[in-house]
């Protein structure tokens, strides 16, 4: 038996096994049972954020009396510490207002607002997904996620709407497409309209939507350009009505201007392709220990058939109008000019040899839409070739040929200018007497040169307008159409001094 520090026999009292897990469960529950914050505690009063199924606790500044939630099915609440704390539990997405009251009978209330899911969490998410996309910016405000900016690309715009729609109740979408993207948009539906048969209807980009404007025939055809035209953009608004078709004309006026300027520059000494002469003493001595002080001789005899001119010559030019045509066209259909011809070409294959026609020439291609306000938009597509039979292959010539194509808006009563189209061809000629012409400072004597550039830029002026078939404009062309049309017949009738 051993002995105690006490001097007294030494006991040892074992607990059973049972009875010790009962106590440490006791004490489990006293260190985290009511008494005990599960998190840390926030004070009462002003705005409370929590996300779904978190929990906070707030701190009263006296033992409460009464706590009240105002939806319960947002929060649920209770009371622990004696009545100094108050545990919130987020059991549904919403807001909602916890009231408390002291046994004084003050009030002190708290806004609760729950989230489905932590909005700083969705907005790193965002990011992540979208930090490639330029142009936008992703910030939380409030309980939500907002995306705001400016796309400049239809993939983006499609990508960032398609991901904000992950998030309905969490994100809002604030970010638009570029103006120029929609305008770049709403050209692609007109064309795709046009193609289809629906040249009545016009598509105009504004803002982040495109508008669809003009008749259909039927009611059905409302459909058929919604489909088609959300096959382009999803943010269409179909303005379109069922009617007689549109009668808005567009008068075309275009002007082909050649502006050049030719220099020709001649110098130097021209000799008589017909001078007779001979040479009288020619005498050449050299010296092998240095130079004679004359080296040499030549004397020239000629008659009055001999002569030589100093020409100093330039001339200019400006320049010159090459078509100037005036079109009407319905508004959504295409006009076309050609002023030229068409050269046959051979296409020889194992079977049979095709021929094609390459036309060449003024050849003009516009597409105008007209618009309420007045404005007229055209797509326009101008050339002008010749045959340059310097480049020719197998006996077929090449083409010098300068294009422009563009889409374009004009307002109302203004021009387009299409320049650029430069031609430029630079020459030299030498004209000189054989063998003295090549002598170095005197053979300057017996030659000529000329220098030629020839420098022409092809300008194209368009200017057109809303025409109305009962305009007095147009009545008037009808009449001059008509009367250069009689003058015509009478001049070919056969006359008697024919």
């Amino acid at each position: 038996m051993g002995i105690s520090r006490s001097g007294g026999p030494e006991r040892r009292n074992r607990m059973p096994m049972g009875q010790g897990w009962a106590w440490a469960l006791v004490l489990f529950s006293l260190m985290t049972g009511p008494g005990s914050a599960p998190v840390a505690a926030e004070s009462v009063g002003g705005t409370v954020r929590m996300n779904l199924g978190q929990q906070k606790v707030l701190d009263m500044p006296a033992p409460l009396q009464q706590v009240a939630v105002g939806d319960p099915s947002v929060a649920d609440v209770k009371v622990i510490s004696q009545g100094r704390q108050v545990l919130v539990t987020a059991v549904g997405r919403g807001t909602t207002d916890i009231v408390a009251w002291d046994a004084e009978g003050r009030q002190f209330t708290t806004t609760v607002q729950v989230a489905a899911k932590d909005i700083a969490s969705i907005r790193d998410e965002l990011k992540t997904v979208l930090g490639d996309v330029e142009g936008i910016s992703v910030r939380s405000a409030g309980e939500r996620v907002v995306i705001d900016g400016e796309i400049f690309t239809r993939q983006d715009f499609e990508r960032v709407r398609r991901v904000a729609a992950m998030y309905p109740k969490d994100v809002t979408m604030l970010a638009t497409m570029s103006t120029a993207v929609t305008r770049l948009i709403a050209s692609e539906i007109n064309r795709s309209l046009t193609k289809n048969g629906f040249g009545d209807v016009r598509a105009e980009g504004v803002g982040d939507r495109i508008f669809l404007e003009g008749t259909v025939n039927a009611k059905e055809d409302i459909d058929t350009v919604t489909t088609l035209s959300k096959a382009y953009y999803d943010n269409c608004v179909n303005l379109l009505r069922v009617g007689g078709k549109m009668d808005e004309l567009v008068l075309i006026d275009i002007q082909f201007v050649e502006v050049g300027k030719r220099f020709l520059e001649k110098l130097g000494v021209n000799w008589d392709d017909t001078a007779r002469f001979q040479i009288t003493d020619l005498t050449y001595t050299r010296g092998f220990l240095g130079r004679s002080e004359d080296d040499g001789k030549m004397e020239v005899q000629g008659g009055r058939n001999f002569g030589g001119n100093i020409n100093l010559q330039r001339s200019d030019s400006r320049a010159r109008t090459l078509a100037h045509p005036r079109l009407v066209c319905k508004s959504g259909e295409k006009a076309e000019f050609v002023a030229g011809g068409e050269i046959p070409l051979p296409l020889i294959t194992e079977e049979r040899i095709l021929i094609t026609y390459k036309p060449f020439g003024i050849i003009l291609k516009i597409s105008p839409i007209a618009h309420r306000d007045g404005r007229i938009s055209a797509s326009v597509q101008a050339e002008s070739s010749t045959i340059d039979s310097a480049i020719s292959v197998a006996g077929y010539p090449g083409f010098k040929k300068r294009s422009v194509e563009t889409y374009v808006t004009l307002d109302k009563d203004k021009a387009l200018a299409l320049s650029g189209l430069v031609n430029q061809s630079d020459t030299k000629g030498v004209e000189k007497v054989p063998l003295i012409g090549k002598l170095p400072i005197i053979g300057e004597l017996f030659k000529s040169r000329d220098f030629a550039n020839d420098e022409s830029e092809l300008v194209i002026f368009v200017a057109s307008r809303v025409l109305t078939p009962d305009e007095e404009e147009n009545q008037r062309m009808i009449q001059d159409l008509q009367k250069k049309y009689e003058e015509t017949g009478e001049a070919v009738k056969p006359g008697l001094f024919d």
